[in-house]
């Protein structure tokens, strides 16, 4: 399914060129919207595409992506996708619960048919819910993995723009963040 959808979003575009575009620098930006805690079991995880390059020149088009933790806490049903391209999915869960594989996002970007992407950056994709039972003091670690594609479009209002440049593998830097669990809620969350 990821590669299709990759596919459709790299088609979409008036081109794809493979040299000659200019620079960026493109990574995923993990958050998580909380600590865990036996009162705060659950964390939603967020993972948005972000790149550095020259002002106003790209959108984000598409990415896939596996999203790893360090502890098993991923579970079947708890992931949201939010760039709702044709045929995007957030992938197939790891019965592990230590990953969400395959996933892949992306959004439509042809100025000249008047589907105009959205020019957020970061950009978020997706969201991912990670709970536990186990509140052993640990560093959950989140990284990405097995990013294939990092495709961005060229900005540019109808007639211009429209063409989808590749930046993996060498604009691209993979995602990391973290959180933490402890036994009990932190004295400033009951202070809240």
């Amino acid at each position: 399914m990821k590669r299709s959808t990759i596919a459709l979003i790299a088609v979409a575009g008036l081109a794809t060129a493979v040299s000659a575009q200019p620079a960026a620098s493109v990574s995923y930006q993990l958050t998580s919207s909380n600590d865990v805690d036996p009162l705060n079991p659950t964390t939603t995880i967020s993972i948005s595409a972000i790149w550095v390059e020259p002002t106003g020149w790209y959108v984000f088009g598409a990415a896939n992506y596996d999203l790893n933790a360090s502890s098993p806490g991923f579970t079947s049903g708890g992931a949201v996708d939010i760039l709702l391209g044709p045929g995007a999915t957030v992938g197939t869960w790891a019965a592990s619960g230590l990953a969400w594989t395959g996933g892949a996002n992306g959004q439509l970007h042809i100025p000249p048919l008047n589907f105009i992407g959205s020019q957020d950056n970061p950009i978020l994709m997706a969201t991912y819910e990670w709970t536990t039972t186990d509140f052993t003091i640990r560093t959950v670690d989140l990284t990405t993995s097995n990013t294939t594609n990092y495709l961005l479009a060229e900005w540019g209002p109808p007639p211009l723009g429209g063409r989808t440049f590749q930046q993996f593998p060498d604009n691209f830097t993979p995602g990391a963040g973290s959180f933490e669990v402890t036994p009990a809620p932190s004295a400033l969350a009951l202070l809240g």
